[in-house]
Formats: C-alpha cells, structure tokens, sequence
C-alpha cells in the first residue's frame, strides 16, 4: 500500500514512512502494524480544516450579491469525511439571482468533490436566527 501511495505521489517509501511517524509522535496519527488511523482532536481537527480549505479556489468562485461566504457543519469544525457534504452560509442583503446560487453550488461542489448544500442569510433570517440559535453558536450573526 505505502508503495503505491509513495509512487503516486512521486516520493520514497522512506519519505512516507518518516512523515508518518512525525504525525504520530505528537498524537495527530496512531499506528498500529503498518496502518495508520487519524486521532481526533483539536489539532488533527486544525490540521483537517486548513488542509481541506487548500481545495478551493476562492477567486474563482463568484456571487456579486455575496458579502460574505462561510462554513458550517462538519467542514467548518475538520470533522468532515469523504461522505460529508459542504455547508456553506452566504451573507446577502437581498436573494441572490438563481442563477448565481446554481454556479456557486456547482463551483463549490466540483472543488470539494462534495455535495454543496447553500444556505442565504439575508437580514430577516440573521434576526431570527440570533434569537433563535444564539450568536456564541453561529459565525453567520
């Protein structure tokens, strides 16, 4: 398994391996017998979301009715695994043409091999939702 991996990413066995074991010292990787599982916690977590984020190309993505765009869900905690789909929250002061959202949900689902699920917060929706899901719990107020 490793030297398939090793090859298809173009480097040695021995680079693998000794990468492996400077995840596993500081508890971000466990091995056991040539397998390697990811441990969670905060870190791993950090490590997850910034290494999943690399995937996008942000310039590329475009709403002109967007002031703000973000994460929720799995993705936003690097809790997300292959079957997680992508929540992204967009920041609008009025809905966004269909059109745009169609565009953005296929950008973004193409660049995180995930399904996209778009949520519109427009100034009615962040009211309602302060009081009902209360700031500390919610980046979008």
């Amino acid at each position: 398994m490793w030297l398939r991996f090793s090859r298809s990413r173009g480097v040695t066995k021995g680079q693998v391996s000794r990468c492996l074991r400077y995840l596993e010292e500081p508890g971000l990787l466990q091995g056991d017998g040539g397998k390697y599982s990811l441990l969670d916690g905060a870190h791993s977590r950090a490590i997850k979301l910034l290494l999943s984020l690399e995937r996008f190309d942000v310039p590329a993505l475009s709403l002109r009715s967007a002031r703000v765009l973000g994460l929720y869900g799995g993705w936003a905690w690097g809790t997300n695994h292959q079957d997680s789909d992508l929540d992204v929250w967009i920041r609008a002061d009025s809905l966004p043409p269909e059109n745009e959202l169609a565009k953005l949900q296929k950008d973004l689902s193409h660049q995180a091999d995930s399904e996209a699920n778009l949520l519109v917060l427009m100034p009615e929706k962040r009211e309602r939702l302060k009081i009902e899901d209360p700031p500390s719990t919610t980046p979008w107020s």
